[in-house]
């Protein structure tokens, strides 16, 4: 709870600042489906999701956190490859030099407050006035207080997504700090499709 509850914060602190941007992509303001998995959406009603028409989202690392590089690009597969979604992200590559602000990229760094509640926790900056999904951060507590797992880093890109944490009996992997499952389920998979799948909920 404590995990989530911080991304909900971050959250709605950068969404402050990205007011007046403009974005690729009209407005989707219908109501989510009622979806197991919860799509992520914003005060004003708006559908949170990236615009997938520029193709794979660049995903990178600061390279002092090469441990982790391979469970990132393992989590980041998994939700690539669902059949049917559009929604791809690239392999994860290092780089020293964090994306620009809203450039529509993901960067995994250390955490900047040392104080991070939990070992790993993402936070994604989007778009008031359309929803659409602006950058994406993945940060590590360094050092963490146990072994961040695979499993770990598949929920945590689930939150990129982004969709939000299930309801408690819910097959998924969408749960808070302990899942039932460790795997992304049918469950996980049609929320990512009602985004990004042939009949999307969002139509840009």
């Amino acid at each position: 709870m404590m995990k989530r509850f911080i991304q909900v914060i971050a959250i709605f602190t950068l969404f402050a600042h990205c007011h007046g941007a403009a974005s690729r992509g009209a407005n989707c303001m219908k109501t989510s489906p009622a979806l197991a998995v919860p799509l992520e959406s914003t005060q004003q009603g708006l559908v949170v999701r990236w615009d997938t028409h520029p193709g794979c989202i660049p995903v990178t690392y600061d390279p002092a956190l090469g441990l982790y590089a391979a469970d990132l690009n393992a989590g980041l597969a998994r939700w690539t490859g669902i059949a049917g979604s559009s929604l791809c992200f690239g392999a994860a590559s290092p780089s020293a030099q964090p994306p620009a602000l809203g450039s529509r990229a993901i960067y995994m760094s250390a955490a900047k407050d040392p104080n991070q509640a939990t070992d790993l926790t993402t936070v994604i900056t989007f778009d008031i006035q359309t929803g659409l999904v602006r950058s994406g951060d993945v940060f590590v507590r360094q050092p963490p207080q146990k072994t961040v797992s695979p499993a770990h880093f598949l929920r945590e890109v689930g939150h990129l997504i982004p969709v939000g944490n299930a309801a408690a009996g819910v097959d998924s992997i969408m749960h808070g700090s302990v899942a039932p499952s460790d795997v992304v389920t049918a469950t996980d998979e049609a929320s990512v499709l009602a985004l990004y799948g042939r009949s999307p909920l969002c139509v840009e």
